[in-house]
């Protein structure tokens, strides 16, 4: 019997292409600087995702999954090209993926590089008892989705990159019966207050994302 049931684990990321990632860092950061940046919560997350046993880990790019950009920061990682249509619908698809793969899946992006094994340690135990398991986050979203079973009619019609984003999925999920739980609260890293954040958190604490703590402290301070 294994120690640890399965569960796939798909990270959703852009090529990393200088003026096209994180653009509302901007007011704080210059395109080249940002570029580094991005790279670097990449390289965490990767990093992150192959210390947890028993996770199946998937790469979901937006762009060419074959980018050469890509090889060195997702080396052997399989990769998929995001589907079209909102980030509900790109979701949906990278969830049923994983659940037809292992029967329980999880998402996160590469906007919280501070997050460790314990998250999607906690989310594979809160999913044996719940269909759905979300990680909210101090703008009003959710740094993390997972799921089991089937995927949940959670996503259509949600205001995304919203203060409500959070409220109506679970919202939605109350509507259809479907249980959910919640992990310990968290932040994404989107714009000059998230920067702030992940700043103070990886003065103290930088073994939790070391590539991100190194180009930080190589970065300027918020203009």
């Amino acid at each position: 019997m294994p120690e640890f049931e399965p569960i796939q684990l798909g990270i959703f990321l852009r090529v990393p292409v200088v003026g096209a990632v994180k653009t509302r860092l901007a007011t704080s950061l210059d395109p080249e600087s940002i570029h580094h940046l991005y790279t670097a919560f990449i390289q965490d997350t990767v990093a992150m995702a192959r210390r947890c046993k028993g996770v199946q880990v998937v790469a979901w790019v937006a762009g060419d999954p074959e980018d050469p950009r890509l090889d060195p920061l997702l080396g052997d990682l399989p990769r998929m090209a995001q589907p079209q249509g909102d980030l509900g619908e790109r979701m949906a698809v990278a969830l049923g993926h994983g659940i037809e793969a292992c029967g329980t899946c999880a998402l996160i992006g590469t906007d919280s590089p501070a997050l460790t094994p314990d998250h999607i340690l906690q989310t594979r135990a809160l999913l044996s008892d719940h269909r759905v398991a979300l990680g909210p986050s101090a703008d009003g979203g959710y740094y993390l989705v997972g799921a089991r079973g089937e995927v949940p009619p959670m996503f259509q019609g949600i205001p995304w990159s919203s203060p409500d984003t959070l409220a109506c999925t679970k919202e939605r999920l109350k509507k259809a019966a479907i249980s959910h739980a919640l992990l310990p609260h968290s932040y994404d890293v989107d714009d000059a207050t998230g920067l702030r954040l992940l700043r103070l958190h990886l003065s103290m604490q930088p073994e939790r994302a070391p590539h991100t703590a190194k180009i930080l402290s190589m970065l300027p301070r918020d203009r």
